[in-house]
């Protein structure tokens, strides 16, 4: 099964899982940049200086154009830091989509009285207890 295939099927799962964590008013999930900020986003992916690879991700699952306009402006949540379960860096939750499976109480388009919210232990937990994904046992 090709890659975009199978990532489309993962955002699909996810989505459904997560739709129910959702602020009422959350319909859309991607930022549309004004023309100048736009050609700014591009040639900062055509750069390939991102350690994260901004240019692999293009699909639904983060706001890479929020992420970047963010960035920008200065917002300290645009900050990429090391993930201690991985190694890697990583973005902050704030603009994750539903289509992504760590999808959070974080992100800017989740219900606070919903949405699971990360423990000490690196674990989604839903406001019940119950554990809906486990970062260090993927």
């Amino acid at each position: 099964m090709a890659d975009d295939v199978r990532s489309d099927i993962l955002a699909a799962q996810a989505f459904a899982k997560n739709k129910a964590f959702l602020k009422p008013d959350a319909t859309s999930f991607a930022t549309t940049l004004p023309p100048e900020q736009e050609a700014a986003f591009q040639a900062y992916i055509a750069d390939k200086s991102d350690p994260t690879d901004l240019g692999r991700n293009v699909d639904n699952t983060y706001d890479m154009r929020g992420w970047f306009q963010g960035m920008q402006a200065g917002d300290p949540r645009a900050a990429l830091v090391v993930n201690p379960n991985d190694g890697l860096k990583h973005r902050d939750d704030w603009w994750k989509t539903p289509y992504h499976p760590s999808f959070s109480i974080d992100s800017q388009w989740a219900d606070p009285t919903k949405a699971p919210k990360w423990n000490d232990q690196d674990q989604l937990v839903l406001p019940n207890g119950n554990i809906v994904f486990d970062e260090r046992n993927k």
